[in-house]
């Protein structure tokens, strides 16, 4: 997912961590 808006839709729950993994992963 990109962002906590796009992250959103799959994972809610774990938005925020998602949002930081990603931003790692970029």
């Amino acid at each position: 997912c990109i962002g906590c808006g796009a992250c959103g839709r799959v994972c809610p729950k774990n938005c925020q961590t998602h949002v930081a993994a990603d931003e790692l992963a970029t």
